[in-house]
Formats: structure tokens, C-alpha cells, sequence
């Protein structure tokens, strides 16, 4: 309740003093002479019912989105063991560095990603086992269930977890990238959590902004990644378990505003792996740090010519 009121009080102070200004005027000794005066007092009062219709709406997207929010999925755990052997350790070190650490940080501490007045405060938590870590509280199949569903050890959804990207994650990677996040030294960082201000409420009741797990089939065979190498079914999945983290394949990313992955087919070999290592685009532009430093250059030569022969291939 407090939350709720907290949310309408600019509603209710702006109305609160429109109504107090309207009535000053309208008991002032020159109301009725001044055309002026009486005109002001109408648009105060016409401004009052967009107000309290603003309210209205405010409301009824506060009520919505907070039963999105509290909405629980019925995804159950899977059953895998994670593994605790050199390989896989490294395996899920190479491909956290991909999909984890642009987000989580290098060291996987957290971090606030953005902090907007109106939508919200998008915050990527510590997933170590040190002092505020989710490590120390999340289970290894709840981890699994997080990374590939979207959804926490509550049940309800995560809210920027980009798991639509990561669904189609192997069980072999996916308990390697595990296992990989669990060796990781403790770090106590406590970051602030996730906030959803206005503007977020109102894209989120009205469907604009959804998390993943909400709209995700959680039912859908995964996509068989083939075998391994630079062919075109193992490039696709590479593709689809990371590059569609923050790209779409035809079209600008409406969340991250990254560009449409089917550029890729202007692109020759060469400069296509200079993009991925380097962060260099054609004409010498260069990336964001999503793309440069130290993770997408954990690929292969054989993943990125992989990832190339499938996405130099998209329609």
C-alpha cells in the first residue's frame, strides 16, 4: 500500500494544488470582471479532470503490473549434475565470458546497467557466494532454471534476465557455465535492486515491456547445436545463445537498440571476425564494450566462422 501511494503522490500534489489555485482565483475580487481570469480557472479545471483521469490510469497500470510482477511459473527444476572437471570448468569459462560478464561484470560482482527517472533502475546482481551474492542462496538446478527460463528461486519472473536468448543453452553448456560461475571467488558487493518507476509500470500493464519468462514457450524442444565447428547449424546456435541476447535477426532490438543481426551478409569473412574480436565495424566504426574486450573474443576461430556461415545466410 505504501509502494502504491508512494507511486501516485506527483499525481496527487499537482491536483492537490491546481484545485487550491482554481478555488484562490475563483474567490479573488476580480473573477467576475476579468475574461482573463475566468479562462485560467477553466483550463486549471480542465487540466484537473486529465489529472485525475491521468490518476485513473496510473492506478489500474500500478494494479496490473504488480500482478505481472507477482505472477509464478510453474517450471520445474531440471535434473543435471554439474560437472567439476578441467574441461567443462574451462568450456563454461569461455562462454561465461560471452554471455555473463557483459552484464554481471568481469568478476560477476553486479552492477547497475542503468538508472533512469522515469522507467526504473536495471541492476544485473552479484551471482557470487560472497556477502549479497545470489550465489550464496541460489541452488544449482535454480541457477539452470534462471540462466535458460527467466525465472527465480520464487518462481516469479526475473525481470531483465535476457533468457529467451539463453533457453536453447545445451545441458552440457549450460551445467559447464554453472559449474564455471560457481568457481568464481566470492565477492561482497551488495548492489541495489531492480526498481520499476513510472514509465516501466506503465509499458510493463500495458505490454510494451515484458520480462522473458513471461512470454517465452518454456515447452519448446531446444535447438539441437550439432556438431561442434564451423558449420552452419552449430553457428546458429551459437548465434541464438548469444548474439540474440541483444540483437534480432531482422530488425533494431527495440530494448537494446543493437542493429539487426541479418547485416552480417554485407560483411566478407575478414571483417565479420575483426567486428567480433576487435569491436571494429566496416568504415572504421567502432563498438560498444558489449562487443569489444574480453568476451566475445573468447570464441574460436571455428565458432566465429561458425556463427558467420549461418548468420551471412539469414534471409
Amino acid at each position: 500500500m505504501a509502494r502504491f501511494l508512494e507511486f501516485l503522490l506527483p499525481f496527487v500534489a499537482v491536483l492537490a494544488a491546481l484545485v487550491v489555485l482554481a478555488s484562490v482565483l475563483e474567490r479573488h475580487h476580480a473573477f467576475d470582471r476579468s475574461p482573463g481570469l475566468r479562462v485560467l480557472v477553466w483550463t486549471l479545471r480542465l487540466s484537473i479532470g486529465f489529472l485525475m483521469a491521468g490518476a485513473v490510469t496510473a492506478s489500474i497500470a500500478y494494479i496490473v503490473s504488480n500482478d505481472r510482477l507477482r505472477r509464478r511459473y510453474d517450471v520445474p527444476l531440471p535434473e543435471l549434475r554439474i560437472p567439476a572437471t578441467a574441461e567443462a570448468l574451462a568450456r563454461g569459462a569461455r562462454f561465461g565470458q560471452v554471455r555473463c560478464t557483459g552484464c554481471h561484470g568481469p568478476d560477476l560482482a553486479g552492477q547497475v546497467l542503468a538508472d533512469r527517472f522515469a522507467r526504473g533502475r536495471v541492476v544485473a546482481p552479484n551471482l557470487t557466494r560472497g556477502l549479497g551474492g545470489s550465489g550464496a542462496v541460489y541452488g544449482d538446478m535454480e541457477l539452470v532454471r534462471a540462466i535458460r527460463d527467466g525465472i527465480g528461486r520464487d518462481g516469479r519472473a526475473l525481470l531483465h534476465m535476457p533468457s529467451s536468448a539463453y533457453y536453447d543453452l545445451s545441458d552440457a553448456d549450460v551445467v559447464a557455465l554453472v559449474a564455471w560461475v560457481r568457481s568464481r571467488p566470492p565477492v561482497a558487493a551488495q548492489v541495489p535492486p531492480s526498481q520499476i518507476h513510472f514509465w516501466g509500470r506503465m509499458r510493463l500493464a500495458f505490454g510494451a515491456d515484458r520480462p522473458d519468462a513471461a512470454w517465452m514457450d518454456h515447452a519448446r524442444p531446444r535447438i539441437n547445436p550439432g556438431i561442434e565447428g564451423p558449420t552452419t547449424a552449430y553457428g546458429r546456435y551459437l548465434a541464438a545463445t548469444s548474439c540474440a541476447a541483444c540483437h534480432d535477426w531482422h530488425r533494431t532490438d527495440r530494448r537494446t537498440h543493437a542493429p539487426a543481426l541479418d547485416g552480417v551478409r554485407n560483411y566478407a569473412m575478414g571483417p565479420f571476425e575483426r567486428l567480433v574480436r576487435e569491436g571494429v565495424a566496416d568504415g572504421g566504426r567502432t563498438l560498444g564494450p558489449a562487443v569489444i574486450g574480453h568476451r566475445f573474443p573468447a570464441y574460436s576461430a571455428d565458432e566465429v566462422a561458425g556463427m558467420y556461415a549461418y548468420l551471412h545466410r539469414l534471409p
